[in-house]
């Protein structure tokens, strides 16, 4: 499986984030410049990791961002869906009826 670019900043921010204090917020700023990423495309990937619970944000001069919960609660499914959306449909009992039925042609 290729990850996006998108997938990997926002597995190299989370990383970073999951290394620091839990309740310490870190403006966007650290995070892009300590792993070399753009910090206006990464301040729209963390926008969506905290619009998808992976992230909480913290507003003001001390602001910035947190891992939402433990850093042992965050999986690489959890953070490649908040960026990418479901890896896989559900499949309905119809779409399976009819799978089954053109398979047995």
């Amino acid at each position: 499986m290729k990850l996006s670019r998108t997938v990997g900043y926002a597995l190299r921010a989370t990383l970073y984030l999951a290394a620091e204090e839990p309740n310490k917020p870190v403006p966007c700023s650290k995070i892009a410049k300590e792993r070399d990423m753009p910090e206006r495309f990464l301040l729209q990937i963390l926008r969506n990791l905290v619009n998808q619970g992976v992230l909480r944000s913290t507003r003001g001069v001390d602001g910035g961002y947190t891992l939402a919960s433990a850093p042992s609660d965050v999986s690489l499914l959890n953070i490649t869906e908040a960026i990418d959306g479901p890896l896989h449909q559900p499949v309905s009992a119809e779409d399976e009826a009819d799978r089954s039925n053109s398979s047995e042609s």
